[in-house]
């Protein structure tokens, strides 16, 4: 990780789903592909690793941190030796794993090179990492994603509002710049969640915040970044391909402060604002959890077609939460767990406990502790 070579940008992204970031960094010269293996430390929240600030200092352990170079392994150009440039990570398929878009310079004669879609194939057994990667930019994507016009900076974002990520290219030379529209998510299927964080502090796009999604027996996690690559930013949303499964069964977040922050069976294809809930200030900065039992009203109410159930809990606790009808029936558990302290919440999306959309009307929700039960009324309108 030393290398004196010509670094020209560098991208962190879990491209494994292990909990920890791995590094791609594109040279005039060999790129590299460092595989996080770090070992024999405590795993503390979200993934984030014992030797990080914000885990608890009686997790910690001697840590083992160790990073192995993977893409001389490939054959399909990850050690690309032309002149690389702009850098991504991505999941453009919405498969629950990240892609990497590499776009190129020049090669060593001074011709433009090709650019490149690395597409992220998932566990590999048959390989020396155990991980597959195919380059899916000649053949799979078309419209020239595979440009070899001296690219400079690239970029994703979804800029349509339809849950897939769009690329722009930006060239040098006098050659034109390009917005590529992803059409390939919306033939696969694939569900997805985007999340926009907003924090209270002076940190207002909360950069740095680390957030884990779980799905479909997926667990994968990003951070909000304040910019990657090679003279580039993409979006600070924060976007979450789900593959089959339709619902996040949990969505944790951790704010730039500590605090930890979970949300329950949260539908998917939407986008989110998800804001940090106030808490206590003290000498230390931001209190780590709520100051007292808390059910929040519902919001949106009334609503169509879902609404989020927001609860504080200043100690760990036994909670369940119930959706009910106007005659007392049960319709749904939202959940029914020991949860930690800290803001909890969970998305009705409108179904009862078989998958059915219930009827308009009025419904109640009740929040139930060891000490407290707290019930709210809230609307459907359709």
């Amino acid at each position: 990780m030393t290398d004196t070579g010509s670094g020209l940008g560098c991208t962190w992204g879990d491209f494994d789903n292990d909990g920890l970031l791995d590094l791609y960094v594109s040279n005039d010269g060999p790129n590299f592909l460092y595989h996080n293996v770090s070992t024999g430390v405590t795993t503390g929240k979200l993934g984030r690793r014992a030797y990080d600030a914000g885990d608890n200092a009686t997790e910690k352990a001697e840590p083992a941190i160790q990073f192995t170079n993977i893409a001389p392994l490939y054959d399909i150009g990850l050690d690309d030796g032309l002149y690389g440039s702009g850098i991504a990570w991505a999941d453009y398929d919405n498969d629950g794993d990240l892609d990497l878009y590499m776009g190129n310079h020049w090669n060593a004669n001074g011709d433009p090179a090709p650019n490149r879609m690395f597409r992220n194939d998932g566990p590999d057994e048959g390989n020396a990492v155990g991980w597959l990667f195919s380059n899916a930019a000649p053949t799979h994507l078309g419209l020239n994603i595979a440009d070899d016009s001296s690219t400079n900076g690239v970029a994703w974002a979804d800029y349509d509002g339809d849950g897939d990520l769009d690329l722009y290219m930006a060239s040098m030379m006098g050659v034109t710049n390009k917005l590529f529209r992803n059409d390939v998510a919306d033939s696969t299927g694939n569900h997805w969640l985007q999340l926009d964080l907003s924090s209270p502090y002076m940190n207002t796009c909360a950069i740095g915040a680390r957030v884990r999604v779980v799905a479909g027996g997926m667990s994968m996690i990003r951070e909000v970044d304040g910019g990657s690559g090679f003279l580039s930013q993409g979006s600070l949303t924060l976007e979450f391909g789900l593959g089959a499964a339709a619902s996040a069964d949990s969505v944790e977040i951790l704010w730039p402060d500590g605090y930890h922050h979970l949300m329950l069976n949260v539908p998917g294809d939407q986008r989110l604002l998800v804001s940090q809930p106030q808490t206590a200030i003290d000498d230390d900065g931001p209190a780590p959890t709520p100051l007292a039992f808390r059910v929040y009203d519902n919001f949106p109410n009334p609503f169509n077609p879902s609404t989020t159930i927001r609860l504080d809990l200043p100690a760990p606790s036994r909670v369940r939460l119930g959706i009910y009808a106007v005659d007392g029936a049960l319709v749904r558990t939202l959940f029914d767990e020991d949860l930690p302290a800290g803001t909890h919440q969970a998305v009705w999306d409108g179904r009862n406990r078989n998958g059915g959309r219930v009827a308009s009307g009025v419904y109640f929700y009740r929040v139930e502790t060891p000490g407290d039960v707290v019930t709210r009324k809230m609307l459907l309108v359709k």
